[in-house]
């Protein structure tokens, strides 16, 4: 009877009845057909329902329908199509058309977003021994992309658009960063004009001439739209009447060595003196007040983890104050005899470093100092295998830092909390905030 059925399976297809194709197969058994049955006529939920009950099947389903997808402009579910039938490749390739389409076409926070998923798919790979360090130098390359694009968003929006929605310290904070991130290649969508133009402005708005100056100069170098020459030869000439320095309330400050860094920064986004990298919110583009430590080899991060947790409480500091009473009055004298140095935290006293080295030197902690912080103060990025997850002590513990738990990206924790009402979800990452 098999014949006979699966010829009128064929004559019901060819005459487009597949609801009566579908039984004739289900009735003989033959799966695959019924497969292919339904991604030809696109039934995607039937083949769904087929694919749960028989996951032979899944590679039959889900890489037509992820074609299917790319084929209609849906690249983000092909993506994620692609990624369920475990086509890697694929599904980083739909990932990479998708954020070139997002830079062409100027939108630079998806492109942000994209490059950002594109880096974790490639962590993801890293898992494969063979594909490793490979993988690892893309997920690095991925994520400074990233940062970039979600940064100059801003800027971009501020050149193109007659408003600009982000505060003057904001616009100069992320085009300074931009400038250090921008030493050797500018990647693709990136205007260094936009940026300079930008950094010119903000500079002189706010205080900081010397670099407003510095800004205008290298702007002489570069092709400049029409749109911006008049503007930009009034800025080069009017700065010239300002004194050539920079306001001290913009300076960054190093929260390792407590250095006050040049608003111009040869060595990038890095401390001049200890070399630290700088932490920065990925919303105002300020320097966070953290420092990245490392654990002590042989120590595991579930330990350190452990110990953190522990909270050893500190000893408490000793009444310094004395009390003299005499006949005609009474003193109190703080005791400077004491050892001041004994209540110290131990954190503290490893952000030393050799002065004058060229090299940087990262912080290193052991078991007492880590059981010597408070869990409030430290910030885990919990990156999966094979990367090691990162350690962040707040210095300021008093200011609040909220980390993302999806892209590991650092906010200020009232600036966060307002973006999260504004666009419920994670700015950086788009992680909806119901999302566990």
């Amino acid at each position: 009877e098999r014949e006979p059925l699966l010829m009128c399976a064929y004559y019901f297809k060819k005459l487009d009845n597949p609801g009566y194709a579908a039984e004739t197969y289900l009735k003989i058994g033959d799966l695959k057909s019924l497969v292919q049955l339904h991604v030809e006529t696109q039934r995607w939920d039937e083949a769904f329902a087929l694919g749960e009950k028989h996951p032979e099947f899944k590679d039959d389903i889900y890489v037509p329908y992820a074609q299917w997808l790319a084929e209609n402009d849906r690249f983000e579910e092909a993506q994620k199509a692609f990624h369920k039938a475990g086509r890697q490749r694929e599904a980083v390739r739909v990932l990479e058309q998708l954020t070139h389409n997002a830079v062409v076409e100027s939108r630079f926070n998806d492109a942000a977003y994209y490059y950002w998923m594109l880096s974790m798919q490639c962590l993801d790979i890293a898992q494969d021994p063979a594909q490793k360090d490979v993988m690892l130098d893309k997920f690095r390359h991925f994520q400074h992309l990233a940062e970039l694009y979600h940064g100059y968003h801003a800027i971009q929006r501020y050149t193109e658009e007659p408003f600009s929605f982000h505060l003057p310290e904001t616009l100069f904070n992320i085009s300074r960063f931009l400038l250090h991130s921008l030493t050797k290649d500018t990647p693709l969508g990136i205007s260094k004009v936009n940026t300079l133009f930008t950094l010119a402005k903000q500079s002189k708005a706010l205080g900081a001439y010397k670099l407003a100056r510095h800004a205008y100069d290298k702007l002489q170098g570069l092709q400049i739209p029409a749109r911006f020459q008049k503007s930009i030869e009034l800025g080069s000439l009017t700065i010239r009447s300002k004194p050539f320095h920079d306001s001290e309330e913009l300076v960054p400050l190093c929260y390792r060595c407590s250095t006050n860094n040049p608003l111009l920064n040869n060595l990038g986004n890095v401390c001049i003196n200890c070399r630290q990298p700088f932490v920065f919110s990925a919303s105002s583009y300020e320097v966070l007040h953290l420092v990245e430590f490392y654990l002590e080899e042989g120590i595991t991060d579930e330990e350190a983890v452990s110990l953190i947790d522990l909270e050893a409480p500190r000893h408490k500091r000793e009444n310094k104050w004395q009390e003299i009473t005499s006949n005609n009055s009474q003193t109190l004298r703080l005791d400077e005899t004491m050892d001041s140095m004994g209540d110290d935290d131990p954190f503290t006293a490893k952000l030393s470093f050799e002065q004058g080295g060229s090299e940087f030197v990262p912080v290193v902690v052991n078991r007492s100092v880590l059981r010597s912080m408070s869990r409030r103060d430290v910030l885990i990025k919990r990156w999966p295998p094979p990367l090691q997850w990162q350690y962040f002590r707040s210095l300021l513990p008093d200011a609040s830092i909220t980390m993302c738990p999806s892209c590991f990206q650092m906010f200020h924790s009232e600036d966060y909390e307002l973006l999260v009402l504004q666009h419920t979800c994670c700015p950086y990452c788009r992680r909806r905030i119901d999302d566990s």
